[in-house]
C-alpha cells in the first residue's frame, strides 16, 4: 500500500471512529469527497440528498425507480458546488408494500460483498443503471431499506468502514457505511440502511393501512 493510501485510510478510519464515539453524537462520518447524506422525512417519503464533490455532470434529470411508483432519484449539477447532487426520495408507500410482497431478489452490495448489519448479508434489491454511471441499488428488506450509491471514497481496495447513521435532527435512525473498490477495481461507494424500527415502522406502518 502506497504512503498515500495509508494516508487516506488513516483519515477515513479516524473520521468515521470518531462519528461513533460519545463525544460526536448526533453527526454523520466526514467521507472525503461525500457531502452528507442529509436524511429526513418529509410528506410521506423518506430523503436522502448527498453531495459528490469529486463527480462532475454538465446535465442531469429524475430518474424513476422500478417496482416504485411513487418514489425516484434525481442527479444533477449542484449549484453550490462544482460537483453533483444525488437526491433520492423513497415512498413510504412504496415501502410499506414491498416489504411484505416477496417481489425483489436478495442481493448484496456491488462487487458480491456482505451488507453491514445484516446477518444474511444481502436484502431485496432494485438495481438501477445511470448511463455513464455505475449502478445505484435500493435496497427493501421485510425489516431494513437503504440505498448504495456508487462514489470514489478514498479507501483502498477491500476496505469497508461502517458508522451510526443520523437524521437532520440529529437522531440515530441506521448505519452508514464506506467501501473502496472491490477486487476488480470498481464499485467504491456508500451504503446507507435504515432499519424498519420505532418511529420509522409507525411512517411504514400508517403508510400501509393508508
Amino acid at each position: 500500500m502506497t504512503k498515500l493510501k495509508s494516508l487516506v485510510l488513516g483519515v477515513m478510519i479516524v473520521s468515521m471512529a470518531t462519528a461513533c464515539g460519545k463525544g460526536a453524537a448526533g453527526k454523520n462520518p466526514v467521507i472525503p469527497g461525500v457531502q452528507g447524506p442529509d436524511v429526513t422525512y418529509v410528506d410521506g417519503n423518506f430523503m436522502m440528498s448527498v453531495v459528490l464533490s469529486q463527480v462532475n455532470l454538465t446535465g442531469g434529470g429524475t430518474i424513476p425507480i422500478p417496482n416504485m411508483p411513487n418514489s425516484s432519484f434525481e442527479i444533477s449539477p449542484d449549484l453550490q458546488s462544482a460537483g453533483t447532487l444525488v437526491a433520492v426520495s423513497l415512498s413510504a408507500t412504496d415501502i410499506a408494500a414491498l416489504t411484505g410482497a416477496n417481489l425483489l431478489n436478495p442481493t448484496e452490495l456491488p462487487g458480491n460483498r456482505p451488507l453491514p448489519g445484516v446477518a444474511s448479508g444481502a436484502l431485496p434489491a432494485i438495481a438501477v443503471q445511470v448511463p455513464q454511471w455505475d449502478n445505484m441499488v435500493f435496497y427493501v428488506g421485510p425489516n431494513i431499506f437503504g440505498v448504495f450509491v456508487p462514489v470514489t471514497t478514498g479507501l483502498p481496495a477491500g476496505y469497508g468502514l461502517d458508522a451510526d447513521l443520523y437524521n437532520t435532527a440529529g437522531t440515530q435512525v441506521g448505519l452508514i457505511g464506506g467501501y473502496g473498490p472491490d477486487t476488480t477495481g470498481k464499485n467504491a461507494g456508500i451504503v446507507v440502511l435504515i432499519p424498519i424500527t420505532g418511529a420509522v415502522a409507525n411512517i411504514v406502518n400508517n403508510a400501509r393501512k393508508n
